[in-house]
């Protein structure tokens, strides 16, 4: 199954590593996502607000990015379009050094 992973809010774009995790960093970057993955899955925006509970309207209000959902709403459309979301702690420049130390 497909992984969402939660890192921090910040106004960066969002990444896809190769392992296929996601890595959503703002309320921006997740309507944008939700948007993408809708239609890649041929859905509307009616069937995605009736498979989660939510209007058409409330749906189109994410994805412009006018609307930033509440965290169990968050939760429930990640699942309806087959993402799960995990939280990691976040990698300081320190780790991130220790990591590329061994490589030079």
């Amino acid at each position: 199954m497909p992984r969402i992973m939660c890192v921090s809010l910040c106004a960066h774009d969002t990444v896809r590593t190769k392992e296929g995790r996601v890595f959503i960093q703002s309320a921006r970057t997740f309507a944008q996502f939700v948007r993408s993955q809708r239609v890649l899955s041929g859905m509307t925006q009616q069937e995605l607000g009736s498979r989660t509970g939510m209007s058409r309207r409330w749906v189109q209000e994410l994805e412009s990015g006018r609307l930033v959902p509440s965290l169990e709403a968050t939760l429930n459309v990640a699942s309806t379009l087959g993402y799960e979301i995990h939280l990691e702690p976040k990698q300081t420049a320190s780790h991130l050094d220790a990591m590329f130390e061994g490589l030079s």
